[in-house]
């Protein structure tokens, strides 16, 4: 969606959540059932935002590492299934 538009997409790498974060994030929910928003019923936790853009992040984090990449486009020939690829993220733009 961000790479068709030529826009920035945000990214959020969290690392030591609560257990029902991760096990929420792998459960087969139904459409449209936010998977942080049941984890936070299951332990009673609240849900904050990042600081520098506004993807969702689970309050009990130890460290959250925001960023935005871009997308690199190469000629359809480039990889069969793969029209563009995201570039590596370089430096975070944010650490909670």
């Amino acid at each position: 969606m961000f790479g068709r538009r030529g826009e920035r997409a945000p990214v959020a790498i969290v690392m030591g959540t609560d257990p029902a974060v991760g096990h929420c994030s792998v459960t087969n929910l139904p459409y449209g059932v936010d998977e942080l928003a049941v984890a936070g019923g299951l332990r009673g936790a609240p849900v904050d935002e990042c600081e520098s853009h506004d993807l969702v992040v689970p309050a009990s984090a130890e460290i959250v590492i925001e960023r935005w990449v871009t997308t690199i486009s190469f000629p359809r020939d480039h990889s069969a299934n793969t029209p563009a690829i995201w570039a590596p993220p370089r430096s975070p733009t944010g650490l909670t």
